[in-house]
């Protein structure tokens, strides 16, 4: 019954590390060498490796929505003068 234990562990890891060298070999902003260099890391330290690299090019990928002003910018509906005082309804 151990050497099953042994065989699922291993398969378990293996899908890891080829989801993560599938996903490294996808990324277009990589040259080759990146790519070869990233998953032989991926295969040298198993799991580790994959997981780590996977949440690295994540980080780098994620766009964030514009940049607004703080405080939202000035809004013309709340008339406002230019002293402070607001417009009597």
């Amino acid at each position: 019954m151990e050497f099953y234990n042994w065989i699922v562990v291993l398969l378990g890891v293996s899908f890891i590390n080829l989801c993560g060298s599938v996903y490294v070999a996808t990324r277009s902003e990589l040259n080759s060498f990146q790519k070869v260099a990233q998953i032989t890391i991926i295969w040298l330290i198993p799991v580790i490796a994959a997981i780590g690299l996977y949440v690295f090019h994540r980080s780098q990928s994620v766009s964030h929505g514009p940049s607004t002003e703080f405080g939202g910018g000035v809004n013309p509906n709340l008339k406002i003068k230019t002293t402070g005082e607001r417009d009597e309804p």
